[in-house]
């Protein structure tokens, strides 16, 4: 069986009993920022009991489970909805139409208003994000920064903004997405982060290659160059990906291990679907 057969059959078991465990980081309302992932890049946050969400998307669990069809009924208690790209495992038209009825606001980067408006998110509940202007929602302040989709040498990508994300008595967060680009120079001047969202990637068609020793080490220091506290390890087992692109548990050892060799004192952390965490 492949990895991607395997990731499918896994979704079809478990899919809806995690999304469910992950719905409950909204309940509450304590001091701090709790976080769940739901799965690949998609999270949901409960910060100072303000619930909000970041790239939600289902991708092919439509047809694999029951929950993706009922997330605006999920859903409801969100606040705030992050994008960052317009990808479909980040930007999701059929997910969007969905939670586009609900009541939760929306940040949306200044380069896909004409197609979220197109996929039914009011101007109204469009907050537009823009490269160094600090949005502030309820308790969150937003620093959206450009990302580093594009490939240095082929050019190919999309635009992108990473978020900084900071409020009062709560750790504060730098997620920089889909990064291909790990060039340590010209980085954003970002405020310090207590935990980094760091989006696994080694190359194209890389994932069933054998040494990714250097790919780990350079991605290594561009993550503890945004943070040297905490990383987490997400973009795991992307559904829809084929087998040499889907990086798995095994590819965040190698980065986790690459990231202690340079850093031993940094923490990382590798989060499983459906599991919440206090983020400290």
């Amino acid at each position: 069986m492949t990895y991607r057969e395997q990731l499918h059959e896994d979704l079809r078991l478990h899919f809806d009993a995690r999304f469910r465990r992950a719905l409950t980081v909204f309940d509450g309302s304590e001091r701090g920022t709790r976080f769940a992932l739901v799965q690949s890049a998609s999270y949901l946050f409960n910060t100072n009991g303000f619930r909000w969400a970041m790239d939600l998307a289902f991708r092919q669990a439509y047809a694999l489970a029951e929950t993706p069809a009922q997330a605006a009924a999920l859903l409801g208690d969100a606040e705030l909805m992050l994008i960052s790209h317009g990808h479909g495992d980040h930007f999701e038209e059929r997910t969007v139409r969905q939670l586009a009825g609900t009541g939760m606001r929306w940040v949306i980067p200044d380069f896909l208003t004409e197609k979220a408006t197109e996929w039914g998110i009011s101007p109204e509940k469009m907050l537009i994000a823009r490269a160094g202007e600090r949005l502030r929602v309820g308790p969150l302040t937003i620093l959206p920064f450009p990302g580093r989709h594009f490939r240095p040498v082929s050019g190919k990508g999309v635009p992108e903004y990473g978020y900084h994300i900071s409020a009062e008595a709560a750790p504060s967060l730098v997620l920089p997405v889909d990064t291909r680009d790990f060039a340590l120079k010209g980085l954003p001047d970002l405020p310090p982060a207590d935990y980094c969202f760091a989006n696994v990637w080694l190359g194209d068609k890389n994932a069933l290659s054998g040494d990714l020793s250097a790919p780990c080490d350079v991605f290594a220091r561009f993550m503890l160059r945004l943070c040297p506290k905490n990383i987490l390890l997400t973009h795991l087992y992307e559904n829809g990906r084929a087998d040499d692109s889907m990086w798995r548990d095994e590819h965040a050892h190698m980065v986790a291990d690459a990231i202690h060799a340079l850093s031993p004192e940094t923490r990382v952390i590798v989060p499983h679907s459906g599991e919440i965490l206090d983020l400290q």
